[in-house]
């Protein structure tokens, strides 16, 4: 069943998710991403924005060029939002999502197992159990060991339920499918493994591509409501002071 001679259960791995901390701590930077746009579509909703969009006049073109900016900015704002939370929808990785003849509904999911499968053959020695060279090599034993035990069960029904069992017969082969039960046990400790480091590194793979988009969204939207406060600004009106002279004494002469 297995590549090596050395049991797989002396290197099974613990169980748990040994990425658990990694990826809540990709979620609160996400979550921090997504409270500064909050932050900034607040600032063009209830703001200073409106009232200064509320001061132009209408109709004229500096009133529309400050609508269109105001716009872009917070086109920008929600785009970033909807990436943002994108990134923490409940996205789940399968064993049987790794295979190599797995289809994907988008070229770029299928783009994105590819890289894992590569990833996962490059640290094969921490993943993988010992004298496996590569996932597809992991996964056909895998799956070759759960149609052997699917036939060791099979025949220790058929020994048991015979009419007149033979005790050995049916001991030989539950002592078979139980043994074939135990190594499975130790391979699903193995895809346990491969399973967390996968999904980690996808996510951190996801916020690492997005991140770019993100600040490139935030640094528009900055740069639009910067715009618009210089179109918003009302002019400061230059009035001449009025000079009021008192004559200070009697009645005038008459003429």
């Amino acid at each position: 069943m297995a590549a090596s001679d050395e049991p797989a259960s002396t290197a099974a791995a613990a169980a748990g998710d040994p990425y658990a901390t990694n990826k809540a701590n990709l979620r609160d930077t996400i979550k921090w991403l997504a409270g500064i746009f909050g932050a900034l579509a607040a600032v063009v909703i209830a703001g200073t924005p409106l009232s200064g969009l509320g001061a132009l006049p209408w109709p004229s073109t500096k009133f529309l060029w400050a609508a269109g900016i105001l716009l872009f900015s917070f086109v920008c704002i929600c785009l970033a939002l909807i990436f943002t939370l994108r990134l923490l929808r409940a996205d789940l990785l399968y064993f049987s999502d790794l295979a190599p003849d797995a289809t994907a509904p988008r070229t770029k999911v299928t783009c994105e197992i590819r890289r894992l499968r590569k990833d996962i053959d490059k640290h094969r020695a921490d993943l993988l159990p010992p004298g496996y060279t590569s996932i597809d090599q992991f996964q056909a034993v895998v799956q070759a060991a759960v149609t052997q035990a699917t036939d060791f069960g099979k025949q220790w029904v058929q020994h048991a339920a015979a009419p007149n069992p033979d005790e050995a017969q049916v001991a030989q082969a539950k002592g078979a499918y139980e043994a074939q039960v135990a190594a499975l046990l130790d391979f699903r400790a193995y895809q346990q493994r491969i399973l967390a480091y996968a999904s980690y590194v996808r996510f951190y793979n996801r916020l690492r591509n997005a991140t770019p988009l993100l600040f490139l969204l935030g640094i528009a939207a900055l740069l639009a409501l910067m715009a618009f406060a210089v179109i918003a600004k009302a002019p400061t009106e230059n009035k001449t002071p009025t000079v009021v002279v008192a004559v200070v004494g009697g009645e005038a002469a008459p003429a």
